[in-house]
């Protein structure tokens, strides 16, 4: 039987999961309130189309964030414990 070709080992990759959804949790619910980061980033949507703000924009830029970190996180995690993409190779 063939296995998976994943690029993160199991527990990271449950980790990058959990992390990326708390984190848009949390990104989505700040630009519900207005706070960092979300509020810096309508401020330069502002900015940029003379005035006008696009919800649907902010929350893919926020979500689209919240996974470039989760996916560096599980890399490092990866990196670090030497597993996943990482696993050194069986000598042959």
């Amino acid at each position: 039987m063939a296995q998976s070709q994943s690029i993160f080992s199991p527990f990271a990759r449950k980790l990058v999961i959990l992390l990326w959804l708390s984190l848009s949790g949390w990104l989505i619910y700040g630009m519900f309130v207005q706070q960092y980061p979300a509020a810096y980033l309508v401020e330069w949507q502002l900015q940029l189309f003379d005035g006008y703000y696009y919800p649907k924009f902010t929350i893919l830029m926020l979500v689209v964030g919240a996974m470039i970190v989760a996916f560096a996180v599980g890399l490092i995690l990866d990196f670090v414990t030497r597993k996943g993409i990482f696993r050194p190779k069986p000598a042959e």
